[in-house]
């Protein structure tokens, strides 16, 4: 079962006010995402794999054990622009 992903954030709707809004976030690309700690759209997250745990709890309904943490951090490695490394 998926989980909310507990906020007391309203997201969009503290700009805008449309009730659609809430708790909407922008959302940036994976590009450099393994250079860009902390993560979430407060900065609540300090690690990418705690990041990547939550995302599977919350959006997958999944716990996740080291070797998709692993797997999903290779992926994300490849999106990494090498003139940043």
């Amino acid at each position: 079962m998926v989980e909310p992903y507990e906020t007391a954030d309203m997201g969009r709707y503290e700009v805008t006010g449309i009730e659609s809004d809430k708790k909407v976030f922008k959302v940036p690309g994976l590009r450099n995402i393994t250079k860009t700690s902390p993560y979430f759209h407060d900065g609540s997250v300090e690690t990418l794999d705690e990041a990547i745990r939550l995302m599977a709890k919350h959006q997958l309904g999944r716990q996740v054990g080291e070797g998709f943490v692993k797997d999903v951090k290779l992926f994300f490695g490849a999106l990494t622009d090498k003139e940043r490394e």
